[in-house]
């Protein structure tokens, strides 16, 4: 609870001043192809204590809204008649953790 809380004040704090530090890490943040454990958006969508819930929707938001230029660079290319590539591009990485991000977020607010 409080540790939680105290981590995602802080996060917020630097994502405000500072949000480029955390373009490296956003498949840590949010989520992806791979499940994690715990996501900004699980503990939007999960947390019981509602003072998580909001510092974590702050710091999603506070990422979202200080990244508009690195979103810029998300390209989904799934159902464009390519094949599997080897690797997956920083592009459609970002595309699919905001798809994910998005989904989940409607799926919250039809609830």
């Amino acid at each position: 609870g409080k540790v939680v809380l105290n981590a995602l004040k802080a996060l917020l704090s630097l994502a405000k001043m500072q949000p480029k530090v955390f373009h490296p890490h956003w498949a840590l943040l949010l989520p992806g192809d791979q499940l994690r454990q715990r996501t900004l958006l699980t503990l939007v969508l999960g947390d019981p204590n509602p003072k998580v819930r909001s510092a974590a929707a702050a710091v999603l938001q506070a990422l979202v809204q200080r990244s508009k230029a690195y979103m810029a660079a998300a390209e989904d290319r799934r159902g464009q008649g390519q094949r599997p590539a080897n690797f997956t591009s920083l592009s459609q990485s970002l595309a699919t953790m905001l798809s994910a991000t998005h989904r989940g977020l409607c799926d919250a607010a039809a609830l």
